[in-house]
């Protein structure tokens, strides 16, 4: 079967004057040129959109450079840090937080508070879905520099399955004050927190 259509292919060449044979040569060179062009454009496309995913990276690597050194930086200094006697309300502070970085947290999973040598740990866990890489560096210097007694715990990053380019996060952030004296104030506290959740 292959060698009938080629039987047939070369009695239409045959068929064809000197003339359309030289100009059907020209087209099919201007074909093999302008694929070779189309193909070198598109990788050359996706070079450059290599290239931003790169300068991304780059940047999300500096802060988290920086995010590093600042963290060392306040566990050196933990020591000179006055813990407040209320703690900070950590739905508020990250959905202020977030607002300003143009995101959204889907919700707040607090944490058990813990308390050891007259300081009171508490936690939330929250899970950040579809974020630029810089939209997390922003989110997590200003969770950090906001206060002194705020901290991100633990952090969980992963790429998103059907989106490469954005980022699923998991993150426990925690702050601290000082244990009340009384047990009154310590119910006191448990009702507010129960009425801000």
């Amino acid at each position: 079967m292959a060698t009938n259509v080629m039987e047939k292919l070369q009695d239409r060449w045959d068929g064809l004057a000197p003339r359309e044979q030289g100009l059907m040569l020209l087209l099919a060179a201007t074909a093999v040129v302008f694929l070779l062009v189309f193909f070198a454009r598109s990788i050359a496309g996706g070079l450059d959109h290599i290239d931003e995913g790169n300068g991304d990276m780059r940047k999300t690597l500096e802060i988290l450079a920086d995010y590093r050194v600042t963290h060392a930086q306040r566990q050196a200094s933990a020591n000179q840090v006055e813990i407040p006697s209320e703690a900070v309300k950590l739905q508020s502070y990250l959905e202020n937080i977030a607002n300003d970085v143009g995101i959204t947290i889907p919700g707040f999973k607090p944490q058990s508070p813990t308390t050891r040598a007259g300081v009171v740990k508490s936690s939330t866990r929250i899970d950040l879905r579809g974020l630029a890489v810089g939209e997390l560096g922003e989110f997590m210097e200003k969770v950090e520099s906001g206060s002194p007694v705020v901290i991100i715990e633990s952090l969980d990053i992963r790429r998103q399955f059907s989106n490469k380019d954005k980022l699923d996060v998991n993150m426990v952030v925690t702050t601290y004050a000082r244990e009340k004296e009384s047990d009154e104030d310590d119910e006191d506290g448990r009702n507010g927190d129960e009425e801000d959740g």
